[in-house]
């Protein structure tokens, strides 16, 4: 039985994005829920494959260089050492659920 803690807030708000996230620690997992207004930003080389399910909002997510519209329902795979990016393209914010695929430190996530 996977045991989880509960949620840790992480917000990102800059320029280009507007990001509110919560993260849910498990032994050797972290699933997060995000709500994006903008750019995500790239990620590059990630450790493990990446799962993301969309329950709001419209988007784009890129991923190694190929594009792939996002909406309501919409679930994505990023492969292992996968380079992905995303961004809302909606008025609403984008709104998505992600399996990590690995336990994250979360004191090294920036909050602003």
């Amino acid at each position: 039985m996977a045991l989880m803690t509960g949620a840790v807030q992480k917000n990102r708000k800059n320029e280009t994005c507007d990001l509110q996230a919560w993260y849910f620690q498990m032994e050797n997992n972290t699933l997060a829920y995000g709500i994006l207004k903008g750019v995500h930003g790239v990620r590059k080389d990630i450790p493990k494959l990446r799962i993301y399910y969309f329950s709001a909002g419209k988007g784009i997510m890129t991923i190694d260089g190929k594009e792939y519209l996002v909406e309501e329902g919409s679930i994505l795979e990023i492969p292992a050492h996968g380079t992905y990016d995303l961004r809302s393209t909606g008025d609403a914010p984008l709104k998505f659920f992600v399996d990590i695929g690995v336990k994250l430190d979360l004191d090294t996530i920036p909050s602003k």
